[in-house]
């Protein structure tokens, strides 16, 4: 294997965390290696790879921009990504705040509790 093997190994497969994403890049990466098109590779993965990504790499492959298209994936992914994470903040706020609300109410009850039992007793006599 050749440095520049190495180096396309390195910037690819090796960052993915997901070994079935990293089956379809190995699998588009071949297919490109045997002179197919980068969006015939990841058609073979249609079940991994969103089909708006398999249309925009399309596109730009007819038009001679895929890095412009590689572009606006990005910052697809990356607008999913946000919309994902702040819909998962929202919903969790109000849960933290039950849980902390329950939290301090089990505190507040256990200190207030010997001082009414307490009371109680000097009370009765």
């Amino acid at each position: 294997m050749n440095i520049i093997e190495k180096l396309e190994n390195l910037v690819t497969e090796e960052v993915v965390v997901k070994k079935d994403i990293e089956k379809a890049i190995v699998h588009a990466k071949d297919a490109v290696l045997s002179g197919k098109k980068l969006s015939e590779g990841f058609k073979a993965s249609k079940k991994i790879i969103p089909g708006i990504i398999i249309k925009i790499t399309e596109a730009g492959e007819k038009t001679g921009s895929l890095d412009k298209s590689m572009q606006d994936i990005s910052e697809y992914l990356d607008y999913e990504v946000s919309g994902t994470l702040k819909t998962v903040t929202t919903l969790l706020e109000p849960i933290m705040l039950v849980f902390v609300g329950v939290l301090v109410g089990a505190m507040m009850l256990s200190i207030i509790a010997p001082i009414y039992g307490l009371i109680s007793q000097v009370g009765a006599r």
